[in-house]
């Protein structure tokens, strides 16, 4: 689940490995199930990233 401002919430769903104790963070890809408030019935798939300083950018098509 993505969380914006004001409540909106778009869900995602993926199936990535579960990354070991030193493995780096990997890029994969996720399908976009949903959405709440502006973003109901929004559909199509995420892009995740990771960042050098920890976390991911993630975009959407």
């Amino acid at each position: 689940m993505l969380k914006f401002k004001s409540e909106n919430q778009i869900a995602v769903s993926a199936v990535v490995p579960v990354a070991h104790e030193g493995a780096k963070a990997q890029v994969f890809d996720a399908v976009v199930t949903g959405g709440s408030f502006a973003h109901e019935g929004v559909s199509g798939s995420a892009h995740f990233a990771p960042r050098s300083e920890g976390g991911y950018d993630v975009s959407f098509s």
